[in-house]
């Protein structure tokens, strides 16, 4: 071969280089490949594999959208709920009763959110001693929790943790306010973007001692707006 077909030949050598090079591939992928005839068939197979890798690319991040968007919350919620109210206390004592709470969460990340809430709700105080009589009481709370949830479609379950304030009125016995760790259970169905209908369950309980008495239940539907 003469001098022209060799000029020739480096002219397609580095052309190919450099067309490698600006599609933005790594030099040191590029020197590797630089070998003679073998050099520029790999850069051919390179340069036809960076076409599959960009629709690769692309279609894996249009996937991710898409499941973002499909994992999307509004960022605020309020929610109200009637409950069924349990307060198991030392001393065998009983108080059944019912009320209500309502919460106000604000999405953090597409999963976690911040929670403040609160509640409501009226005992009946059953004593072993039959003297003792019923009394009925009062108690209601506050508190503040993270929210862990995932958005299945339209079925959202929820897990709640966090701490709060109980406060006993005088018909529960000597008023108190205590400190509360609270964990909550919960399962939304949302035919709407903007609404959601659940059931959810509320665990209280002492904060130096969560898994003694006193504790207090909640259980009862959910109505939450979203926007």
């Amino acid at each position: 071969m003469n001098s022209s077909g060799w000029l020739s030949c480096l002219r397609v050598y580095f052309r190919a280089t450099i067309h490698l090079v600006g599609r933005r591939y790594l030099i040191s992928t590029v020197l590797r490949c630089q070998r003679g005839a073998a050099g520029l068939l790999c850069a051919a197979a390179l340069a036809i594999g960076s076409g599959d890798g960009a629709r690769g690319v692309g279609s894996s991040r249009a996937w991710g959208e898409a499941r973002a968007a499909r994992a999307a919350f509004p960022p605020w919620q309020l929610t109200v709920a009637p409950v069924y109210a349990h307060l198991a206390s030392a001393g065998a004592v009983e108080a059944p009763g019912g009320g209500a709470r309502v919460e106000v969460r604000r999405a953090i990340t597409a999963e976690l959110g911040a929670q403040l809430g609160g509640f409501l709700s009226v005992q009946r105080r059953v004593g072993t001693d039959p003297a003792s009589g019923r009394r009925w009481g009062e108690l209601w709370g506050v508190g503040l929790d993270a929210v862990y949830l995932v958005d299945l479609a339209r079925w959202v379950p929820r897990v709640e943790a966090g701490l709060g304030l109980l406060w006993r009125g005088a018909g529960m016995g000597e008023p108190l306010l205590t400190p509360l760790l609270h964990l909550g259970l919960g399962l939304d169905h949302a035919p709407r973007t903007w609404l959601a209908v659940g059931l959810a369950l509320h665990y209280y309980a002492p904060l130096e001692q969560p898994l003694e008495l006193p504790t207090y239940l909640q259980i009862g539907p959910r109505l939450a707006l979203r926007w």
